[in-house]
């Protein structure tokens, strides 16, 4: 039985959780320009930058910030894992 390596198995994990946040984030993006809100509203990010934007661009500034926020959730994440193992990568 050879021992596992964990470098091997490293960079596909990293690429497949990658991977399912990028569908999640279109995803998200496409419910919330198609999706009405509860309050009906039909606001979005690309409304900070053009007048009159179109579904694509609606989807894509939504998916701008959604990778943001998930950036600054992956961010959080590394930085406590980091002091967790007291500075140890």
């Amino acid at each position: 039985m050879k021992p596992s390596n964990q470098d091997e198995e490293g960079p596909r994990d990293l690429l497949v959780g990658v991977t399912v946040a990028e569908v999640a984030a279109v995803g998200i993006a496409m419910a919330m320009t198609w999706v009405p809100g509860r309050g009906g509203t039909t606001w979005s990010p690309a409304d900070l930058l053009w007048d009159d934007p179109g579904t694509a661009t609606r989807i894509a500034a939504t998916f701008l910030v959604t990778n943001l926020i998930f950036a600054s959730f992956a961010g959080i994440v590394w930085i406590s894992t980091i002091r967790k193992r007291g500075g140890k990568s």
